[in-house]
């Protein structure tokens, strides 16, 4: 599974994966997985199985999803009628991915339950835990909502239907469920409901990035969910009316990317000697799959994602002085292990000498910081 992070073949040089290269590796990612929970629950064996199932399960699910993304683009049926249309591979093994990781959560809250409570010494997002299930539960349906809503207009609203039908599976909160039949009406349920569950989140562990990030990135996408024919040239400046904003934890009745930018500016209040370090937390003697989530190569991959959010935030809020901010702290940064190994790779494997002091802003056109000032 490793090999699937960032969907990046490393090595020198780098590359993207192809979607066929991604489908392959994680459908033997996800045949491993699956044989490992029927030998931990066989009958077979005199010795007692040490595999904490929920764990097998979560990464089950996210096998599934890589799987599911590499579908997105798929065809709809030609045969699809107003009322109803043959599921789509990228529907069967998406909800399967929403039902496994729902199942995970439930199984990771009762060895909680029964060990006393969470882990406290490694909060941070990326420890991992029933928190960390429930994030990648109602972070999942939110992207599937995302993926709908950026379909042409003619297929938008099979998307969505689609989507519904996915997402509908597991709710954080089911009193986020209206009577309404219309395909509008439904979508904004959901998106109601994946806020809730991304606040939560962020309620109960403060330094959870990765739920700011999506709520951020939820709130700059409330306009296309309330209306998906919305003037994209105003983007996220537009604002959704307050009938229905106010279902919206966290959403003002004003432009919504200021709302989006209250939420992203609070991973970037502090003046960091070195960008992102306080995101990334790992316990004393972490389980194979936190070691997943903490490699350096996802650490790479997530700080220019949040980076860019960022940027991106303040860029439509007109807020140059946060930018500005940035680039100084930015200059004035050391390389770090990701930087050390971009420079290492650049040189195919040679000494990239005195990498420590390299500022970050410094190096070759593939640095990932080089990348944020281009942009």
């Amino acid at each position: 599974y490793g090999d699937l992070m960032a969907s990046t073949v490393y090595g020198y040089p780098m590359q993207v994966m192809t979607l066929y290269e991604k489908r392959k590796i994680a459908e033997r990612s996800l045949a491993a997985l699956q044989e490992a929970i029927q030998l931990s629950t066989s009958s077979d064996y005199t010795q007692k199985s040490q595999t904490i199932c929920w764990e097998i399960q979560f990464m089950t699910g996210k096998c599934y999803e890589k799987i599911a993304s590499t579908l997105r683009e798929e065809m709809y049926s030609s045969n699809c009628k107003e009322d109803a249309c043959p599921a789509r591979s990228y529907e069967t093994i998406m909800t399967s991915a929403i039902r496994n990781y729902s199942e995970a959560f439930v199984g990771a809250q009762k060895a909680e339950q029964s060990s006393g409570g969470p882990d406290k010494s490694c909060i941070g997002g990326s420890s991992h835990g029933a928190l960390e299930c429930l994030y990648r539960l109602h972070a999942s349906r939110f992207k599937v909502l995302i993926s709908a809503i950026r379909r042409v207009r003619e297929e938008c609203e099979l998307a969505e239907l689609e989507a519904f039908r996915i997402t509908s599976v597991a709710w954080f909160d089911e009193s986020n469920q209206s009577s309404s039949d219309g395909v509008r009406g439904k979508t904004w349920d959901i998106f109601a409901d994946c806020v809730d569950s991304l606040s939560h989140c962020r309620r109960v562990i403060s330094l959870f990035h990765r739920a700011a990030y999506r709520l951020a990135q939820a709130y700059s996408w409330a306009p296309a969910f309330h209306n998906p024919d919305c003037d994209l040239t105003l983007g996220s400046k537009q604002a959704v009316p307050a009938t229905k904003s106010y279902r919206i934890r966290g959403l003002d009745t004003g432009s919504c990317a200021e709302s989006a930018a209250v939420v992203m500016t609070t991973l970037f209040e502090k003046r960091r000697t070195q960008l992102c370090a306080v995101w990334v937390t790992t316990s004393a003697r972490p389980p194979p799959f936190e070691v997943l989530n903490d490699s350096l190569r996802k650490y790479d991959a997530l700080r220019l994602k949040y980076i860019r959010a960022y940027i991106d935030c303040m860029r439509v809020c007109e807020r140059r002085d946060k930018i500005e901010t940035l680039l100084v702290c930015t200059a004035t940064s050391n390389q770090d292990l990701p930087g050390f190994y971009e420079a290492s790779a650049s040189l195919r494997g040679g000494d990239p000498g005195k990498h420590a002091k390299q500022s970050l802003l410094r190096g070759s056109g593939r640095s990932f910081m080089t990348k944020v000032k281009l942009n």
